[in-house]
């Protein structure tokens, strides 16, 4: 069954993975790189899945950014809008909420049996969704061996 990949799988320079992110995407209209802050209190953000990767969208109002997940640092910090229009969340890192273990288990193995382009899962969607989704469109068969 094909893996869901997240920062790790890309960033094998040691240390950080989501600081050597940040870093990489810094945009280049801002003359300096300014390293996150501490954590804010609020927003959180959230793991989902786009195209068999764990990504994590910007929860800021008007901002369509998005970057890839990591499973170890759970934290986000957006290069698209720095999070500057956010009180309290200001060159701040924010934190990612991931389901549960369980659930990323759940959540996996119901994408594994998808092609890429279809191995999407948002928080709004219920593991069990996925096996009707998968039992619909790939046949009983996959619904029947996801329980198992």
């Amino acid at each position: 069954m094909p893996k869901l990949l997240t920062l790790e799988d890309f960033d094998r320079r040691g240390g950080s993975v989501t600081a050597n992110l940040v870093r990489r995407t810094w945009p280049e209209h801002y003359l300096d790189y300014r390293a996150p802050e501490g954590v804010a209190e609020a927003p959180a953000a959230y793991a989902e899945v786009n195209h068999g990767r764990w990504i994590v969208h910007c929860p800021m109002e008007n901002c369509a950014g998005a970057q890839m997940a990591s499973r170890h640092e759970r934290r986000f910090f957006c290069t698209s809008c720095l999070h500057q229009d956010a009180e309290g969340a200001r060159w701040r890192w924010l934190r990612v909420v991931w389901p549960s273990t369980a659930a990323v288990l759940r959540i996996e193995k119901a994408l594994g049996h998808r092609r890429a382009q279809n191995r999407n899962w948002t928080t709004a969607e219920s593991d069990r969704l996925l096996l009707a989704e998968n039992a619909a469109f790939l046949g009983d068969e996959h619904l029947e061996a996801l329980f198992v």
